[in-house]
């Protein structure tokens, strides 16, 4: 066991060892995660990248795929994503020209991949990406700020111009994606519910009971599709907090939803009606799983409070796992609660794409809260839910208890070291310290700031450079 907490305190929530109901005694650990991942991406892979479209489907089948390469770094993964890349040319579904956000979500694994090797050779990867933006932003001058008129597009488009926006190192993407969330919002989102209506049609539809009718696999599209916008959105960015509060709003909300009489760790598709709509439903769950525990693990999420859903909630998925690795109970494409057929072999890219996405951030906490558990006494936590490293408009803060023996280092996103500031920590008093952005003459553009203890790098954070009056 390393003992790099004598070195570089990691200050993390406390994790609760609260196990749901019926849940194996090793279902939690990274390896037990690792081997479902491979299990459930094999179901699909095995027959060909060719057989997977680039549409929103397979676009998140694939965001899936590039979680599930990032948790393992087997290179069989990255070669499958790059493939399918190369097969359809590294376009969007229906070509450059199309403005529909669900013809985008290719675009995230695009950007992804690029970003690991961002050479001119690979240029390739983002060309099209970004004539296929400028086409969305011409409507988006056009047509003010409605592009995104169902909620579903939330997970296609914007996390896919958010990665555009770093790996191009073009912020002005990113404000634009910023204004047109919150145009979307302003339509869909039901502030007394703390729910998005899938679309505008919905907005005083009610069900048979007389509750309003949210769409769970609607909502789980959104919550998806925050995180893995945040993922990417610079922690000072000027809307950072609005956007952790709604997400933060809407978690709560179906939070407080969770569960069927067949399965109490999954949603239903009715948010609000599960007396017209009592059948458990997979995809969505994966996403709500998914989207929590990446709230959790980025300190968005209080872990008390939401480790247990997650927690019941993966416990039910790997339930609905077959010995072949399908994803059962799936609803199929809709925009709108359903029951699942008699027959639950519903099965979608989508969902198997979700359950990968919350593989990844689940072996995140569990490779966390095992070395915070086995952390030997004296290492001592700080103080709880604050951060190893914070970057805010002024500069970089840390803590170290040893800073001869960490690293710090910036770097642009192509992997350039920009700044190595070893020598300066080993100046340092073990405590809390800061660099200014001044100091260091960092200009305005995204940087991404790296802490090593020794050769282990501990945390990452990608930033945009603010200019401070």
């Amino acid at each position: 066991m390393k003992n790099f907490f004598s070195k570089a305190i990691f200050i993390a929530a406390i994790i609760l060892a609260i196990q749901p109901s019926g849940a194996k005694a090793d279902e939690f650990s990274a390896d037990s995660i690792k081997s479902l991942m491979h299990k459930v991406s094999n179901y699909r892979l095995k027959s060909g990248v060719q057989k997977i479209d680039n549409n929103w489907d397979g676009g998140a089948y694939f965001s899936g795929i590039m979680g599930l390469y990032q948790t393992t770094k087997e290179q069989k993964y990255l070669d499958s994503a790059t493939a399918w890349g190369n097969y359809y040319n590294w376009t969007p579904y229906n070509g450059v020209n199309t403005t529909v956000g669900d013809n985008q979500c290719c675009e995230q694994t695009y950007c992804e991949i690029y970003a690991l090797n961002p050479t001119t050779a690979n240029s390739k990867m983002i060309t099209t990406v970004q004539a296929n933006l400028v086409n969305e932003f011409d409507k988006v001058r056009t047509a003010h700020t409605n592009v995104w008129t169902w909620c579903d597009l939330c997970y296609m488009s914007p996390p896919a111009i958010a990665r555009f926006a770093t790996v191009s190192n073009q912020p002005r993407f990113l404000d634009t994606m910023d204004l047109c969330w919150w145009g979307t919002s302003k339509m869909l989102y039901d502030s007394t519910h703390h729910l998005w209506f899938r679309d505008g049609s919905y907005i005083n539809q009610k069900t048979s009971n007389g509750n309003p009718v949210f769409w769970s696999c609607g909502d789980a599209w959104v919550l998806g599709g925050m995180a893995r916008v945040m993922e990417y959105m610079p922690k000072t960015y000027a809307t950072r907090a609005k956007w952790e509060k709604q997400f933060v709003d809407v978690c709560t909300a179906v939070k407080a939803q969770q569960g069927s009489t067949l399965y109490p760790g999954l949603w239903t598709t009715s948010l609000l009606d599960h007396q017209q709509y009592p059948d458990p439903e997979c995809s969505g769950s994966a996403f709500f799983c998914f989207a929590m525990m990446w709230g959790v693990n980025n300190a968005v999420l209080d872990s008390t409070a939401f480790l247990p859903c997650i927690k019941k909630a993966w416990t039910d998925l790997v339930a609905n796992v077959n010995t072949d690795g399908k994803l059962l109970r799936c609803q199929v494409p809709s925009a709108a609660p359903a029951n699942i057929p008699v027959n639950p072999s519903n099965n979608l890219g989508e969902g198997e794409g979700a359950f990968l996405l919350s593989g990844e951030e689940l072996v995140k906490w569990s490779q966390k809260s095992t070395a915070i558990s086995a952390a030997p006494a004296g290492a001592g936590l700080k103080r709880d839910n604050l951060p190893l490293m914070s970057v805010t408009t002024s500069g970089i803060s840390f803590f170290l208890s040893d800073p001869r023996k960490a690293t710090l280092k910036i770097f642009d996103l192509k992997g350039v070291l920009i700044a190595d500031l070893r020598g300066a920590l080993a100046r340092l008093q073990p405590g809390n310290a800061s660099f200014t952005w001044k100091a260091l003459g960092i200009s305005n553009r995204f940087f991404v700031v790296k802490l090593f203890d020794g050769n282990e790098e501990l945390t990452s954070h990608v930033v945009m450079r603010l200019s401070v009056r």
